[in-house]
C-alpha cells in the first residue's frame, strides 16, 4: 500500500516538491533490465511509457511502478509482492494480463 502511495503522490506532484516529483519519473523512466513488468508490458503494450522499480530477496519477488500510455489517454499504478522460484515469470503474465485489462476497461468507458 505504502508503495503506491508514493508512486501516487509522485505522480500528483506531492512527492517532496513538483520539480523532485518530476526527476523522480525522470530517474524511473528507464528500465535497465528487461524482465518483471517491464517484460509483460513491452509484450502487450509497446508502446507504453513505464516508471518502474523492482527487488528480489530470497525467494521474493517485487515490481511496482506506473504505466502511461499517452496514446490511448490512460495510466495507473501496479505494485506486486510474490513469493514463488518463478516470480519474475509470473510478474510478466500478470503485468500483461493487467495492461490488458485496464486497455479494455478504458475503452469500454468510452
Amino acid at each position: 500500500m505504502q508503495a503506491a502511495r508514493f508512486y501516487y503522490m509522485a505522480e500528483t506532484g506531492r512527492l517532496v516538491s513538483e520539480p523532485y516529483s518530476a526527476d523522480f519519473f525522470e530517474i524511473m523512466s528507464k528500465p535497465g533490465i528487461q524482465h518483471k513488468f517491464v517484460k509483460g508490458i513491452r509484450k502487450s503494450n509497446p508502446g507504453a511509457e513505464i516508471y518502474r522499480k523492482s527487488g528480489t530477496w530470497k525467494g521474493f519477488r517485487a515490481d511496482s511502478g506506473v504505466i502511461v500510455d499517452k496514446e490511448r489517454g490512460y495510466k495507473y499504478l501496479i505494485v506486486v509482492l510474490v513469493e514463488h522460484p518463478q516470480g519474475n515469470d509470473g510478474l510478466a503474465r500478470f503485468a500483461a494480463v493487467v495492461d490488458a485489462t485496464m486497455d479494455r476497461m478504458h475503452r469500454a468507458s468510452k
